[in-house]
């Protein structure tokens, strides 16, 4: 057979030619990873036991380092095996499922060395630590993607068809990537890290509890769907059947520390962005909560397999063709689950079973955990620990002699009864000794003046305010009751009180309470903070309208709709884009800024949305200049029709109806009804116009004066003497902001006074609006929506020579004064006669109609 085969290409004679060690590197199984996986999980429920014995932390850190070498090694030797016989690897990867499914207990145990490398080395060495801590998980969670997907993929390709077959170790790639998602929140949890890094991990551990969750769901129902069928494992895969509790339990541990590191005290990752509808703080208090929730939902389910697996082993390994005869590596596969589920109890047991506390019990470490303890690494530190953690900041004030701290040790000992009854005599001590001292400060300031020497004076309070050099949180350990009340400091002889500084007083709200809503941002009244993309032209347009410069809904939405025009075409496209999706969201920074100076009215809004209509029917293939041509072109046609044309309608429309004789009667400045009255008069007509207005804009002034230019005879009223003018008016013409879908009138305040007041001397009310003032929305009051402008611009009065009177400028700090600036209210339509537009008289019913024809054209 030598001869035959000289040079060994016969397998068995390669082997027989092979020493001993080759031999075995060859045999080498992936089987081994198991190993170190259970040892690496043991210790990690040994660090984080609640019930710590003795010595249990350093059993817990050796056993780490055991399973840290002993990674290394099996890892050194697979990876020799890999380099010396590639065929052969390749060969056991694409035909036995077990030693494609067992590679995943790679991942699975180097996320299990991160949890411990987050758990001690973080703590005891620093945020350095935390940050390699980081790394690696990083690293572990591309690992996890890598088999989460490749190993299924190599099953599905190269492993017979069928669930016959199907062991349960199928489901070690899942429990890889529930196991690197579990890192992710023990590394933010432990790790120290800020919420800046904290955050990314924390998504991308709810992205593999996703997968990883449904994959294990999906697998447990074919694996029961086979034993139902009868396909029972062989008794090498026996003990297999605990597998499927690793994810379980993983998946639970998972779902509580995502959470609590979302939401713990101490951490509130989610609270420090606190944007948008996601990442904020109460989301993640609904994700600590039903992480919680979940997790003893999974937890009930892992329980219940891990009774079913123990079962069905003792029946098909002791009393089913003779029993287990002999051992298998695959038995180290119990050690995972069984460790795991455990941790997993201890954590759901330390949650639920906590007692609640009173929200105005102070914290202390007698009779409530520090901030945070809730979470499943804290919960369990061992009283060692959380002592050493206390003292690392030694201030005089917690210097206690041997005696104190043997009573201390004594209260951490003592069970939750008793440490909540001795917080509450605590408590009671506290209040009657700041009785004590609310009576006591008078006597001592007086025997400090007579002797000059130092008599103790204490201002005692909770344990914060006593030592002045701990950090913001720290806690005073909960000894005896004579421990917390600590003898008063003297004073050295000549020494002075400190003079204790009052208070400031708290800040009157100037908000109308039912108006609330109403108040939102301040209005810019400068240029400062904009950003760099709002156009020149955009800035001056906004500060214009902020002070009132351009003012009615008319000249505010051509002037918009102007200055639109000069950003179109200082515009240029960035590369990689085209102008009908980046165009619109250039506007929309100028809308934004223009917003941030004066609400945008119903006009402007109509006109921005035609506006972003027209662009996004632009083709992405028109060239640039054309395309902004057609743009200008096309609101220059927009202010010509919808505008200026539609405003000549209705004045000619609306000149019509007045008669030689009439009394207009009109209110405050509209540019329709001015334009309306100076029509009126050029064709000869002789009537005369009573102008009412109201503070504090008095538009009512320009359209006085212009109107009087012209040659008209005008009367101007203030609102006051409504009751009076009107007896004599025979007609009203009344402009809008808005015309609402139900009829109403939307107009400056002070509208609907006049409106009411003509249908009560039964005057007719006209009112003159264009179609692009139409709303689709439904107004029954001016609270629900309306704007407030500034206070200050009601100009409350002031002198030199009362101080009791307000000035405009100190009128914030005058007590019990607030000021309220309406600018617009709601005139039902039930006192409006008659409206005109440029589609002709209509009655207010008519207004969705028009508002339909307006849009579609």
């Amino acid at each position: 057979m030598e001869d035959a085969h000289p040079n060994g290409h016969n397998a068995n004679g390669r082997r027989k030619q092979q020493s001993f060690l080759m031999r075995s590197i060859e045999d080498w199984t992936t089987l081994t990873f198991l190993i170190p996986q259970g040892s690496g999980v043991l210790a990690t429920v040994l660090f984080q036991l609640n019930w710590q014995f003795q010595g249990s932390q350093i059993i817990a850190t050796i056993l780490w380092l055991y399973t840290i070498l002993i990674f290394s090694v099996l890892s050194l030797i697979y990876i020799t095996k890999i380099c010396l016989f590639p065929q052969t690897v390749r060969k056991q990867l694409t035909s036995d499922i077990m030693e494609l499914c067992n590679l995943s207990s790679v991942s699975i145990t180097f996320g299990v060395i991160i949890n411990m490398v987050a758990l001690v080395c973080a703590k005891a060495w620093g945020p350095s630590w935390g940050m390699v801590a980081y790394v690696l998980s990083w690293i572990n969670v591309f690992i996890a993607f890598v088999v989460v997907v490749g190993i299924p993929y190599v099953y599905f390709r190269c492993c017979p068809p069928g669930t016959d077959n199907m062991p349960p170790a199928v489901i070690l790639p899942v429990i890889s990537a529930l196991t690197a998602s579990s890192a992710c929140g023990i590394v933010c949890y432990a790790g120290k890290l800020s919420a800046r890094a904290q955050l990314p991990m924390i998504i991308t551990g709810y992205v593999l509890l996703g997968i990883g969750y449904a994959d294990t769901a999906a697998l447990i129902i074919v694996y029961l769907t086979r034993l139902i069928n009868g396909g029972f494992p062989n008794k090498a895969q026996l003990w297999m059947n605990f597998i499927p509790v690793g994810p379980l339990g993983q998946a639970s541990v998972a779902m509580q520390i995502l959470g609590q590191a979302a939401s713990a005290p101490g951490h509130l990752t989610f609270a420090s962005y606190n944007e948008g509808t996601f990442i904020t703080a109460s989301a993640g208090q609904v994700l600590g909560t039903m992480g919680t929730f979940m997790g003893l939902l999974t937890w009930s389910y892992a329980a219940w397999w891990l009774l079913f697996a123990i079962a069905l082993t003792i029946h098909l390994g002791i009393f089913a063709d003779g029993g287990i005869r002999e051992y298998s590596l695959s038995a180290w596969s119990t050690v995972f689950p069984w460790k795991l589920l455990q941790k997993l109890s201890v954590a759901m047991v330390s949650v639920v079973t906590e007692p609640p506390k009173d929200p105005n019990e102070p914290l202390s470490q007698g009779n409530s955990k520090e901030a945070g303890s809730k979470s499943l690494e804290n919960s369990s530190k061992p009283p060692e620990v959380q002592k050493s953690n206390n003292q690392s900041a030694p201030t005089p004030n917690n210097v206690k002699n041997s005696s104190k701290d043997a009573a201390d040790e004594k209260a951490e000992k003592a069970s939750g009864v008793e440490l909540k009854k001795r917080a509450k005599a605590e408590k009671a001590a506290k209040r009657a000794q700041s009785k004590q001292e609310q009576q006591a400060p008078q006597h001592t300031s007086t025997n400090d003046k007579a002797t000059g020497a130092g008599n103790h004076v204490r201002k005692d309070s909770t344990s914060q305010s006593q030592v002045p050099n701990s950090p913001k949180g720290q806690h005073k350990r909960a000894g005896s009751l004579s421990a917390s009340v600590q003898k008063p400091l003297s004073l050295r002889p000549g020494q002075q009180h400190a003079p204790v500084p009052e208070p400031e007083p708290k800040k009157e709200n100037k908000k109308v309470a039912f108006l609330t809503h109403l108040y939102g941002t301040p209005r810019r009244t400068s240029i400062a903070g904009a950003g760099k993309d709002v156009h020149p032209s955009t800035l001056a347009l906004g500060l214009q309208m902020s002070h009132y410069t351009i003012c009615g809904s008319n000249a505010r939405c051509v002037s918009t709709l102007l200055v639109f025009k000069r950003v179109i075409d200082a515009y240029a496209t960035p590369p990689g884009t085209s102008l009908p999706r980046h165009l619109t969201l250039h506007l929309s920074t100028q809308i934004d800024y223009l917003v941030s100076c004066r609400p945008l009215s119903i006009s402007m809004g109509n006109a921005i949305r035609w506006l972003k209509m027209a662009i996004s029917t632009i083709d992405p293939d028109t060239p640039e200049h054309q395309a902004k041509t057609e743009l200008c072109s096309a609101i220059d046609n927009f202010i010509r029709e919808r505008i200026t044309v539609a405003g000549q309608a209705i004045a000619s429309s609306a000149s019509a109806r007045i008669q030689d004789g009439d009394v207009i009667l009109t209110f405050a400045k509209s540019s329709i009804v001015e334009r309306t009255l100076a029509e009126a008069y050029r064709q000869g007509k002789r009537f005369r116009v009573i102008v009412v207005d109201s503070g504090p804009l008095y538009e009512g002034r320009n359209l006085t004066c212009a109107l009087s230019n012209l040659g008209l005879e005008v009367q101007y009223a203030a609102s006051q003497c409504l009751s009076h003018v009107i007896q004599d008016a025979t007609k009203v013409f009344l402009g809008a902001h808005a015309m609402m879908s139900n009829g109403g009138l939307y107009s400056r305040t002070g509208t609907a006074l006049v409106a009411m007041m003509a249908k009560d001397v039964d005057i007719p009310v006209l009112v003159l609006c264009e179609s692009v003032k139409f709303s689709d929305k439904v107004a029954l009051d001016s609270i629900a929506s309306n704007e407030i402008a500034p206070p200050h611009e009601l100009g409350f009065p002031g002198t030199s020579n009362r101080k009791d009177d307000v000035s405009p400028d100190d009128w914030r700090d005058a007590p019990n004064l607030m000021g309220l600036n309406l600018m617009y209210d709601l005139t039902p339509a039930d006192y409006i006669h008659m409206i005109i537009t440029e589609y002709g008289s209509l009655p207010p019913s008519s207004v969705p109609v028009v508002q339909r024809l307006s849009t579609n054209t």
